[in-house]
């Protein structure tokens, strides 16, 4: 299956006919991720968005959509938004001199101050942010998550072995599973599914699978 990659931007000030444009492109087509980078650049600042859409159309069958869960969005859909940046050094010297030197550049490249809420401190599991766990080099996916994409394994498995979803179905909606992992380091977590004795994530739909566990 041959995924297309389609880039737009959204400026961050009069954004609404561009964030209309983009969630008629979402609403008409098969989308299984989205990247999104926000560029600082004062008044031409900008989000650069990155979709990921999957061929085909058609909406999947019932019995392969997860359960509806609530979510910190707000009742008219939207939620506020920040830039974060991270980042470890050998000591908290390094860290603040490292910290002197981004405030210095943001003012006179940008003309923009940091807010006063950085916080420099010890992290020996790493950052925890949006369902994933950064730690030096690598980018983890939290319980929750891996929980999330378990349980969707099988219901993608049942929905298939029963006869209420095709091949093609079933595939594209692991597609959209495996997307949710996007940048994570699974592999590993992912190939044990394969292997656990017993489990309804083996031998039912093996195709889709393993698929997905080729790729980090």
């Amino acid at each position: 299956m041959t995924m297309t990659v389609h880039f737009f931007t959204i400026p961050a000030l009069a954004s609404q006919p561009a964030q209309d444009e983009f969630n008629h492109f979402c609403s008409m087509r098969r989308v299984v991720a989205v990247d999104r980078q926000f560029v600082a650049d004062g008044r031409d600042s900008y989000w650069a968005l990155c979709a990921t859409v999957a061929p085909g159309s058609g909406l999947l069958p019932d019995a392969l959509k997860a359960p509806e869960r609530r979510s910190g969005v707000g009742k008219e859909g939207v939620a506020s938004s920040s830039v974060r940046i991270v980042w470890w050094c050998p000591s908290r010297a390094a860290a603040l001199a490292s910290l002197d030197d981004l405030s210095d550049h943001l003012w006179r490249q940008r003309l923009l101050r940091l807010k006063p809420s950085w916080h420099i401190g010890r992290s020996n599991r790493g950052l925890a942010y949006c369902g994933f766990r950064v730690r030096p080099g690598v980018v983890l996916a939290s319980v929750r998550k891996l929980t999330r994409y378990r349980e969707g394994l099988s219901r993608v498995n049942a929905a298939q072995s029963g006869g209420l979803a095709s091949i093609a179905q079933a595939q594209r909606a692991h597609d959209g599973l495996l997307a949710t992992l996007t940048g994570a380091q699974t592999l590993g977590f992912r190939q044990r599914l394969l292997k656990t004795p017993g489990s309804d994530n083996t031998g039912q739909f093996g195709y889709p699978c393993r698929q997905g566990c080729g790729s980090l």
